[in-house]
């Protein structure tokens, strides 16, 4: 199981005891997160890996058809998938590629064990381990690190990287966009990205990078169209946060930005708190401090795709918006001050619509503009000051998968964001090369530039206060 936290390619392989707990003495569990891509293994791999002596056919391919993290197979046994480059670890002890087979006949549980590598068709080696369980071994203790959800969390940027759910037939689908590895999350040149990211100070824009705080006029670095976008060009997202497993369900990352930082003013001390719920939700909690009046505004950048095929663009999901109103932008994409009613326009999500009805409309200025959605929401589940965190903001849905996300936040807006700038040609999770409009992202946040709109909820921060910022993204089927 990999638990909540751990980064990509660490801690693929626990002993968990029969609560699903992490133990010395306990049964045996084998999981890979990125089991989806065995779903794409070419007919000869597959033939190759029959030779395996206790290989058991109809059992392999349900575990291909079902796309599981990792599979007791209908012959009572157990299969485990995973990249071989990524660390394998037995009773808290690293195994090497070529000891695992070894490794795993010592556990309790497993009478025989055998291992195979193969090469999907993005060139990359996997390691495949078959493995005969003892009778001893429970159907529970093996689901107990399957149920429905698993994300993946590195400290780097505080991005989350794979968030798996099950869709309607019971398989697991990654429904967040990302990156194999921290090297392309952190290069900034050549695969610049905001995937999954805990951003901060201030998500969305700032308008010329200007503000005045506290009588003071201030300058901060522009990097988007002439504004500060998130924080500026070396924002949160590309900071290390100090990390904290809480327990087995929640991770909490913690972030001192110093005073100055990307030019804004208080030294703040920042926290999200990640915590996977037994309702299937990844419930998000944003809390700052700061020495000096300053600005905040943080949220999650996860890019949603629930069809289960990031080759293709998702303008066929269906996007649900609590708001009778949005915050019209230029075409430098920053908010005039208007607050512009959709009613009946392409910008109304009020009843759930497809994206392709009307992310096409380019009579609509705000969607030509933006060659798509690129648009801040004023929630009608804020009220006078409050946002109920108790009604839903927004939600999406897959109709191909069953997939089902409804979004819940206190803050008063909600960024919806299509992927305009996706199509880059740039290889992301599994070699897959992501076309426009495949994903959407739900901000919840302060409206944008609300440091330069007094009429606006403010997102001032002084000494002596603490902000708090809450979302939850939910899942279900339908």
């Amino acid at each position: 199981n990999t638990p909540i936290g751990k980064p990509i390619g660490d801690e693929q392989v626990y002993l968990l005891d029969e609560n699903g707990n992490e133990s010395d003495e306990g049964e045996i569990c084998f999981s890979g997160h990125f089991a989806l891509g065995y779903l794409n293994m070419p007919e000869k791999t597959k033939e190759t890996f029959t030779e395996n002596p206790f290989y058991e056919k109809d059992g392999f391919r349900t575990l291909l058809r079902t796309g599981d993290l990792g599979r007791r197979l209908p012959d009572g046994n157990i299969l485990y998938l995973n990249r071989k480059d990524w660390m394998v670890k037995i009773n808290g002890q690293r195994v090497e590629p070529g000891e695992i087979e070894a490794a795993i006949r010592e556990v309790k549980g497993v009478s025989d064990a055998a291992v195979k590598d193969f090469t999907n068709r993005y060139g990359q080696v996997y390691l495949a381990a078959y493995f005969v369980a003892k009778e001893e071994v429970k159907e529970e203790t093996i689901r107990a690190a399957l149920k429905n959800m698993e994300v993946c969390i590195t400290n780097f940027g505080g991005r989350v990287v794979s968030l798996m759910t099950k869709d309607k037939n019971g398989a697991f689908v990654d429904v967040v966009l990302g990156y194999d590895n921290i090297a392309q999350y952190a290069d900034t040149v050549n695969s610049p990205s905001d995937f999954g990211a805990t951003i901060g100070r201030y998500a969305n824009r700032i308008n010329k990078g200007q503000l005045t705080i506290a009588g003071q006029k201030i300058q901060l670095p522009t990097n988007n169209f002439g504004h500060c976008l998130h924080g500026g060009p070396s924002g949160w997202q590309y900071q290390v946060y100090d990390a904290e497993q809480i327990d087995n369900q929640t991770l909490k990352l913690t972030i001192v930005s110093p005073d100055g930082d990307n030019g804004f003013p208080g030294t703040v001390t920042a926290t999200a708190t990640y915590k996977l719920t037994d309702d299937n939700a990844l419930d998000c909690t944003f809390e700052a401090t700061t020495d000096k009046e300053t600005v905040i505004n943080m949220c999650n950048h996860s890019y949603f795709t629930l069809t289960g095929d990031p080759s293709q663009p998702g303008t066929n999901m269906i996007l649900h918006v609590n708001a009778d109103k949005m915050t019209p932008v230029d075409t430098t994409y920053m908010t005039t001050g208007e607050l512009r009613d959709v009613y009946g326009s392409s910008l109304d999500f009020n009843k759930p619509r497809a994206l392709y009805e009307l992310i096409g409309d380019t009579t609509e200025h705000q969607i030509k503009y933006a060659g798509g959605f690129d648009h801040n929401y004023v929630l009608n589940t804020y009220k006078d000051g409050q946002g109920n965190d108790q009604k839903v903001a927004a939600s999406l849905y897959a109709e191909n998968t069953g997939i089902f996300l409804q979004v819940y936040t206190n803050e008063p807006g909600i960024q919806v964001y299509t992927g305009n700038f996706q199509g880059t040609g740039i290889a992301c999770k599994h070699g897959i090369k992501y076309p426009k409009h495949v994903s959407v992202c739900l901000e919840t946040q302060k409206y944008p530039d609300s440091p330069n709109k007094k009429d606006w909820p403010s997102p001032i921060l002084k000494p002596g206060e603490k902000y708090m910022s809450h979302c939850v993204y939910k899942f279900s089927t339908k």
